[in-house]
């Protein structure tokens, strides 16, 4: 006569199997393989004690902990501040670096409320830019009239400025 098994009471049953055969395995399969200064350690007390007593008289067990075979090494202590963080490298001086303004004007559209400034990189793409906008690679356009361009570098604040050859 067969017993059928709902899913749920099946899934339960296998879940119960499995641990118990995982428990199974792991008390039978041991750890680590014990090296011969372990178990020197562990067979010297009882040798000792055993050439202490009388033949035929029975010892007192004692237990006797084997002495730890990496006490050697260093424990970290989890809770322990964090190493202290090396001082960053001297800056290297950012004003002696001339920077390089890799641009050229190409033209400008002067409307009712906005001029724009077009101008060109060294791979000779399109920039469009007013006055107050970041041009390109840290440079503002600060200034623009009739016959020059002032751009400054953000980073060092040094200033150059492009001719733009405007005919009066």
């Amino acid at each position: 006569m067969s017993f059928p098994l709902s899913p749920i009471l099946r899934r339960r049953l296998l879940l119960a199997a499995g641990l118990a055969f995982a428990l199974w395995a792991s008390w039978q399969v041991s750890q680590e393989e014990a090296s011969d200064a372990t178990v020197a350690a562990r067979t010297a007390p009882v040798q000792r004690r055993a050439a202490n007593q009388a033949p035929g008289v029975a010892g007192v067990f004692t237990l006797d902990w084997p002495a730890r075979v990496d006490a050697h090494q260093s424990v970290i202590d989890l809770f322990s501040p964090p190493a202290p963080v090396p001082p960053p490298k001297a800056a290297t001086n950012v004003a002696a670096v001339t920077p390089v303004l890799a641009l050229k004007y190409v033209g400008r559209l002067d409307g009712a409320d906005h001029n724009h400034v077009f101008l060109a990189d060294a791979q000779d793409r399109l920039i469009t830019a007013k006055v107050g906008d970041a041009v390109t690679d840290g440079w503002r356009l600060t200034t623009a009239n009739a016959n020059q361009l002032v751009l400054r570098h953000t980073a060092t604040g040094q200033e150059q400025t492009i001719v733009t050859g405007a005919i009066q």
